[in-house]
């Protein structure tokens, strides 16, 4: 897990990006809201697991897509980690008949790492060019 200081600190970072191709289509297909909240929900749960397990944080999700950082340190873990969760959401979104796959973007780069957000709803976040 990333440390999480009270204020905000440079830090050199593995800085990943996830995405479900076709989601759109996927997501109009589902027979109702209940449903497609349920697999969301499933697939925040295997990236939650298998980025933590390799010492990652996610900082966010939003809709399909997932902000996710590793120290540099656990590069390999992380490589791995990617590799794997790859496969098993890519293998689950096919047993429930979606054509949606995993895309993941990785690279590493300096962010300022810490809290930002409202004046009460601070949340950890990492900004920079490297982010972006």
């Amino acid at each position: 897990m990333i440390a999480k200081p009270e204020g905000r600190a440079a830090r050199e970072l593995v800085i990943v990006f996830l995405d479900l191709s076709v989601y759109t289509q996927d997501a109009r297909r589902t027979a109702d809201d209940a449903r497609l909240a349920d697999i969301v929900d499933g697939y925040y749960e295997r990236v939650a697991d298998r980025c933590g397990a390799a010492g990652g944080t996610v900082v966010k999700f939003i809709g399909d897509g997932a902000l996710l950082v590793f120290p540099v340190e656990r590069a390999d873990a992380a490589t791995q980690a990617l590799f794997d969760l790859k496969s098993d959401v890519d293998d689950w979104l096919a047993a429930l008949g979606w054509e949606s796959r995993l895309v993941v973007k990785a690279h590493c780069g300096s962010v300022v790492a810490g809290s930002y957000g409202g004046r009460d709803e601070k949340r950890f976040d990492v900004i920079g060019d490297e982010v972006n």
